[in-house]
């Protein structure tokens, strides 16, 4: 409780500029967009005096709208080419590219201004991230069916070449027992659905016990994510599909892409030569620069983190490891390819 209070009271939250909002869960939370009227944002302030980067700041910046702050580099004035504040904006407003103000002697200051984000709300459906004349240019429109507990099913259809193809995303729990009626209604949809379709999400299971890293995996936890994939005929209905995982860059998630190709994906045979085995740093080389010690070394923390999860040095250090882990097993699948 105390960590959800610190977080609720730790002031505005930003992801790529765009604002963040967060709430407390409770179990009875609806998961509905709600009308939101005012959204933080960063901008900048072009050709202000250095005068005026003090107490004056806050009262230029309200020009824009309600002051939060402004940035270190601002308050410290290390950065001279503009002043970064953050304010408070209206989303239907209209967000001008300058302000004026009077200065102490009367006269008018004018000062560009930048923003690093503008908050878009859709004048036909009232949802915020685009623009009504999207839908003229065939932006494709999701249609959400009802959301029900770990799937929500979409149909998604382009408005200018009308073709439709199905999405469910997928966040399984994390009981065996608790996912079967996952299974049993992707089952049920898998006889219904009449087009091209495709699932991606946190399923919970994996497939095999060579795709989890640290741990066992019972068969008694895989064969019921075989047997739905079996029972869907995925693999025979949809035979081109592949998924490609992309560097996560900042985040701790993997950007996947599924893309789909008429042609077989082809892996050029491993080749050994007996002079690399003849080498005394050969087998030292492999085993640092390779999956053993770096796997180790990930599930060793793993175990620490189980017992000590609020540790941050611990956590800190799994990420770091499962990083240099996954670099390399792209080096490998690289050299292999």
């Amino acid at each position: 409780m105390e960590m959800k209070d610190k977080v609720l009271s730790s002031g505005h939250y930003l992801f790529d500029n765009k604002p963040l909002i967060v709430k407390p869960w409770t179990r009875d939370l609806e998961m509905t967009k709600e009308d939101v009227k005012f959204v933080p944002a960063w901008v900048q302030i072009h050709k202000l005096p250095l005068k005026f980067w003090g107490k004056g700041l806050p009262k230029i910046a309200s020009l824009l709208g309600k002051f939060i702050k402004c940035d270190v580099a601002t308050e410290e004035r290390t950065r001279l080419g503009y002043a970064r504040v953050m304010v408070e904006l209206v989303v239907d407003q209209e967000l001008p590219a300058e302000i004026a103000f009077k200065d102490e002697k009367g006269s008018v200051i004018r000062v560009d201004v930048e923003y690093e984000w503008r908050p878009v709300k859709c004048k036909k459906c009232q949802g915020m991230g685009h623009e009504m004349e999207h839908y003229m240019k065939g932006i494709r429109e999701n249609v959400v069916k009802k959301p029900v507990k770990q799937f929500i099913h979409m149909k998604i259809e382009a408005l200018v070449s009308r073709s439709v193809f199905y999405l469910t995303m997928i966040y399984a729990f994390n009981g065996i027992q608790d996912r079967t009626p996952l299974w049993d209604h992707l089952r049920r949809f898998a006889g219904q659905v009449d087009g091209p379709w495709a699932m991606a999400g946190d399923f919970n299971c994996v497939l095999s016990t060579t795709e989890r890293v640290g741990g066992n995996t019972p068969n008694a936890e895989i064969e019921p994510f075989r047997n739905c994939v079996a029972d869907c005929a995925w693999s025979d209905r949809f035979p081109e599909l592949y998924a490609n995982f992309l560097p996560e860059g900042m985040l701790d998630h993997t950007p996947c892409l599924i893309s789909s190709s008429t042609q077989v994906q082809k892996t050029r045979n491993f080749k050994y030569y007996n002079m690399w085995g003849a080498s005394k740093d050969f087998l030292p080389i492999i085993k640092r620069c390779w999956s053993i010690v770096a796997m180790r070394k990930v599930v060793e923390l793993q175990k620490m983190n189980g017992k000590d999860p609020s540790n941050v040095g611990l956590i800190s250090e799994e990420f770091e490891a499962s990083k240099t882990l996954r670099d390399l097993s792209v080096a490998r699948d690289s050299f292999l390819a």
